[in-house]
Formats: C-alpha cells, structure tokens, sequence
C-alpha cells in the first residue's frame, strides 16, 4: 500500500485543507445533496454513496486514507457536456 509522501507534491496537497465550491448534484436525489460534485485547488471533491466491503476490496491499491465512493453517471458527466 502506498504511504504518505511529504516530499511529494500530490500528497502533500491532498494533506492540506480545502475550500470546496458546491458544483450540482445528482439530478435524481431529490432534496437530499447527494451525490455532488464540488471543486476544489487543483481538482474535484465527489460525494456520494459509501462502497461496500465486497466493492471496496475490487479497488486497486487502495492507500490509507483514501476511499471511494459511488456517483452516478449524470453527475460527472456534466463535466464533458455529455448529460446522461
């Protein structure tokens, strides 16, 4: 598994703390706020549905602190202009 870095640039920013700017959300989630797209220094935030453990342990070297999280199609492909 891959460790944190402190002469790394990537892993150094991904340490520091982030202003999010909330982008949209999902088009079908109603009232709730999830899953969203949020930007970011240098990139995205997404938030969406927790992985289970069987769908987490399909992930490839999967570090410490790091996770992942489902985000339906509509919501990042807003990015490209291709809506779903």
């Amino acid at each position: 598994m891959a460790r944190h870095d402190p002469n790394n640039e990537e892993d150094t920013m991904s340490q520091t703390a982030r202003t999010l700017t909330f982008l949209w959300k999902d088009i079908n989630s109603g009232a709730a706020g999830c899953p969203a797209l949020y930007r970011t220094n240098g990139g995205y935030v997404v938030q969406g549905v927790q992985l289970t453990e069987d769908e987490r342990a399909q992930l490839r070297q999967l570090a410490d602190g790091e996770d992942a999280v489902f985000v339906p199609a509509n919501v990042l492909d807003r990015l490209t202009g291709s809506d779903v």
